[in-house]
């Protein structure tokens, strides 16, 4: 039997993307990421494992029966009283990932499966002495055609005007992310414009729901009646139909805007005080990365131009950003082969086979 295991929701859709092919059993120790799982696709058997109860729960049983352990995280702890096979697959694109990490959090696996040439520089100066491949990124399996009927049909049937340019805003949870600070100056500027924004919280809030996110999100929902053009989204879409059908995606520069690359869909980086470049910048120089590390990290606010929170024409700069895509078509093909290696799946499926045979 294949387990795979995840406590946060971040992690479903790689994990599903092997699950689709092999099978095997999902757990978790937070019931929030279980019901999550179960709405995101309810076929999915999910374990619960509570730590405190080790062995008496289900969950934990599940994973010590399992001849591979399938994760997106290092959960040394739990990890470490296992006897089956263990996998990372990066479920995101982790772009400020250093060296030291990697030689910290991920030296207990018995293979590495990279996404591509970033990150495997990175992962080489770790020098840890396990197998790692470059894999590709394995939630790009489950991502439809760009435009496709099934994906229109899915937003229209939520009331969503699909006849609209429609523009994906998708932020980063805290501490970092630009949600107050540019939802304001959306609701004042885009209603006029014939566009339709889709918002979407990062999972941590949106799952997770804690209670001062739920107050905010409460509070920006009533105001969010007066537009019918301003959508939130709480984790009710597939982030993949999304990227699927939107014009524009806007992010704080994470994993969405690389993830976005697979379709190539224009793209505004947000910048704020909270996480810009020099932030970024300064955050892995303390980490002891070089300039090449932090030159990589930071190619991916080269996919478009970037925003700040006191933008006096967010409109005219989203304009702007979709007439403009072509500048930047160079360089959005550029960041994908850099980040996620060469396009096609034969990677992922080399992988795939791989567990496959483990589990024979």
């Amino acid at each position: 039997m294949i387990a795979y295991l995840t406590k946060q929701f971040q992690a479903v859709p790689a994990l599903a993307a092997v699950h689709q092919s092999l099978g095997g059993h999902f757990v978790s120790t937070r019931y929030n990421t279980v019901q999550a799982i179960h709405k995101f696709n309810p076929a999915i058997a999910v374990d619960f494992y509570l730590e405190k109860l080790g062995r008496l729960t289900r969950g934990f049983r599940t994973l010590d029966e399992a001849r591979v352990i399938v994760t997106g995280a290092p959960y040394s702890k739990t990890l470490s009283r296992l006897r089956g096979k263990k996998y990372m697959i990066f479920t995101g694109t982790s772009a400020v990932l250093t060296a030291s990490q990697i030689r910290e959090d991920h030296a207990h696996f018995d293979k590495l499966c990279v996404l591509g040439p970033r990150m495997m520089r990175t992962v080489e100066k770790a020098g840890l002495d396990i197998p790692v491949v470059q894999a590709g990124y394995f939630p790009f399996l489950l991502f439809p055609p760009r435009k496709s009927a099934a994906c229109l049909q899915v937003l229209q049937t939520a009331g969503i005007d699909c006849t609209q340019k429609i523009v994906l805003y998708l932020p980063r949870g805290e501490p970092y992310g630009s949600f107050d600070m540019m939802m304001p100056r959306f609701m004042t500027q885009l209603p006029q414009t014939g566009m339709t924004l889709i918002v979407r919280p990062h999972p941590s809030q949106s799952v997770k729901l804690h209670l001062r996110d739920r107050l905010r999100f409460l509070a920006m929902h009533r105001h969010l009646g007066q537009h019918a053009n301003i959508v939130m989204d709480m984790n009710r879409f597939r982030l993949a139909d999304l990227l699927a059908v939107a014009d524009l995606v806007i992010t704080d520069g994470n994993s969405p805007a690389e993830e976005s690359l697979f379709y190539d869909v224009p793209q505004i980086l947000i910048e704020t005080p909270r996480l810009s470049k020099k932030i970024i910048h300064d955050r892995m120089k303390a980490q002891a990365a070089n300039a090449e590390d932090i030159h990589a990290a930071l190619r991916t606010f080269d996919n478009g131009p970037t925003l700040t929170p006191d933008e006096q024409d967010i409109a005219g700069r989203i304009d702007d950003a979709i007439a403009s895509a072509a500048d930047y078509a160079g360089t959005r093909q550029d960041n994908y082969h850099f980040v996620f290696g060469a396009r096609g799946f034969d990677a992922q499926r080399a992988v795939i086979e791989e567990l496959r045979q483990l589990d024979a």
